[in-house]
């Protein structure tokens, strides 16, 4: 059962990897860039409701829906193996679901206001700064790295939920324990998954971060330093002129 769930999340992750350089001849979607949010209306108001009412917005669902599950799936067979441990065997399914609709909700809020604060930079006008924002985001998520905060982040992307036996409170406890995984995945890597956003961008600092992520997850001594020296060339390949 545990390779089989492996299989399919790492088998998931690789089709939408797939998908993203089929769409993009080899870049990531523009959706995840600032470039396509450059110029118009210095109003903020105005700027979402034009991306919203826009297929630009549903273009940038598609593109960070298929850059989680590329990057985020394979972290996940810790939880999931967990609820197929504390579940019977016919709530699984159910488990699985809410656990990852709790998950996905999570990233979604967290996207939202990356999404808000690219459209407010762009309401300024502020186009010299937003061309810094990326590496200098790349030398923070290298700080935090280092920091108590992020370890303390990790490890409660560790820790265990409880989920009950029966009833609604067993599917209440799924969605809780993906809202709670979720949120600590969010502080866990949220500057360096920013950072991804601003900017262009090629698929290799986006698999560079992936394996990053996957790496401290599953290392009981992640390499610290390690880290903090990809994340920071990620940010000096970011400010090169290309």
């Amino acid at each position: 059962m545990i390779a089989r769930q492996r299989l399919w999340l790492f088998g998931a992750a690789g089709a939408a990897w797939g998908v993203l350089l089929l769409q993009s001849g080899g870049w990531l979607p523009p959706a995840l860039c600032l470039s396509p949010l450059s110029g118009g209306s210095s109003r903020f108001i105005r700027e979402w409701e034009a991306v919203v009412g826009s297929s630009l917005f549903l273009t940038t669902v598609q593109a960070w829906g298929l850059m989680l599950v590329a990057m985020m799936l394979p972290l996940l067979a810790g939880p999931l193996l967990q609820l197929n441990v504390q579940s019977f065997p016919r709530r699984r399914n159910e488990a699985r679901m809410l656990f990852l609709a709790g998950y996905a909700l999570t990233w979604a809020a967290a996207l939202t206001v990356i999404l808000a604060l690219l459209l407010g930079i762009r309401s300024l006008g502020m186009s010299g700064p937003v061309r810094l924002a990326q590496p200098a985001l790349f030398a923070v998520a290298a700080l935090w790295q280092g920091t108590f905060w992020k370890r303390r982040a990790l490890a409660a992307c560790h820790r265990p939920g409880l989920i009950r036996a029966f009833g609604w409170q067993a599917s209440w406890d799924s969605f809780r324990f993906g809202l709670s995984h979720g949120s600590a995945c969010v502080a866990n890597c949220w500057f360096a998954m920013a950072a991804m956003s601003f900017g262009d961008h090629s698929t290799v600092p986006a698999l560079a971060l992936a394996m990053v992520l996957f790496a401290e997850r599953n290392d009981m001594r992640p390499q610290i330093r390690a880290s903090q020296v990809i994340l920071l060339l990620l940010g000096v390949s970011a400010s090169l002129p290309g």
